[in-house]
């Protein structure tokens, strides 16, 4: 007898999860619609309540965030990343934003949380580039030289590389903004032969150097408070 309350139980609670599901899921579908029509503060809500339903479904906030990105609304964007903080793909996402939208030093800490939880690729040269754009150039060149090791044939790595070599004060902006303006591409030889330029100016305490070797082991991060 008991052992039947016990799985009738288990079948309830199945089916209840389930349901929660199909509503969130629902709720989702139905506030990409309104998105699609230029309704978005109406369908803010129906996100919300997919991700009360379900807590799980966390990717439904981060769905919403997005749409406010799309929408230009960075603000809202911001605040539902702050909704969690520690979480490595929040503090992401957050840095990345305030990144974008030229508060280099405010992305600093979201961008130090992501990248001691999650030590990516594009994470590390997004904190590298926080930090120069920050005037912390002493903390942006170890990972600058770890991503250029990593990934020898990214040539949109080395030019910032070599950019952050050539300008250290702060006008890494302005260099990575030439390259997009260009659609050449140099060949590996060319681009060697450009770090050991940039490396040469006599601002440089130390050369800047094309490294195809491993990349040794990441530099420590200290979270700023």
């Amino acid at each position: 007898m008991e052992t039947g309350r016990v799985g009738q139980g288990g079948r309830e609670f199945s089916r209840s999860h389930r349901d929660r599901s199909q509503i969130g899921r629902r709720g989702v579908g139905f506030g990409h619609a309104l998105a699609r029509q230029g309704k978005l503060a109406e369908a803010a809500p129906h996100f919300r309540q997919a991700a009360q339903l379900e807590p799980a479904r966390r990717d439904a906030l981060l769905e919403l965030a997005d749409l406010y990105q799309q929408n230009h609304q960075a603000a809202e964007a911001l605040a539902i990343y702050r909704e969690f903080p520690g979480d490595a793909v929040f503090e992401e996402r957050a840095g990345e934003l305030m990144l974008r939208n030229n508060q280099s030093t405010e992305a600093i800490p979201s961008l130090e949380q992501a990248y001691a939880k999650e030590p990516t690729e594009a994470n590390r040269v997004a904190l590298a580039m926080a930090y120069q754009f920050s005037g912390k150039g002493e903390k942006a060149l170890p990972l600058f030289e770890r991503a250029a090791a990593a990934d020898p044939a990214n040539f949109d790595i080395h030019m910032m590389y070599a950019a952050h070599c050539a300008t250290p004060n702060n006008t890494l902006r302005q260099s990575i903004n030439s390259r997009k303006a260009s659609r050449s591409k140099p060949t590996t030889a060319n681009l060697t032969d450009l770090l050991w330029l940039t490396s040469s100016t006599s601002r440089l305490k130390r050369p800047c150097l094309f490294s195809t070797g491993p990349p040794g082991p990441s530099p420590p991060i200290s979270i700023s408070t």
